[in-house]
């Protein structure tokens, strides 16, 4: 098991927030957006690459200064993304989360 950490800005056209690539599966357990300077839209989005498709997670319009903590858990298999776009460029995110082998989820279809 590794433990899974990023940060950075959202772009306007849309920003991999992490991508499962070296493990059968990944676990996101925390991602935070905020934006001090603007009201600002924020899509968050998952590419499932069994079926190539991108699925709309969640969009919130939210005020400056507000921060979204969002603490539910995203199961991601190897190839799948979590994508955040946003309206404002000052928007910034955190997340984190675990990989590997041996973390234990089924993948229903």
């Amino acid at each position: 098991m590794a433990l899974i950490s990023n940060e950075g800005t959202v772009s306007l056209i849309g920003t991999v927030l992490y991508e499962c690539r070296n493990q059968n599966v990944c676990s996101i357990n925390y991602i935070r957006f905020s934006n001090i300077a603007h009201n600002y839209d924020i899509l968050l989005q998952k590419y499932v690459s069994s079926t190539s498709t991108t699925v709309d997670i969640y969009s919130l319009s939210l005020t400056h200064g507000d921060t979204i903590v969002d603490d539910m858990v995203y199961i991601l298999h190897k190839g799948d993304k979590l994508i955040a776009t946003t309206d404002h460029a000052s928007t910034t995110f955190i997340i984190s989360g675990e990989e590997g082998p041996e973390l234990s989820f089924l993948r229903c279809k």
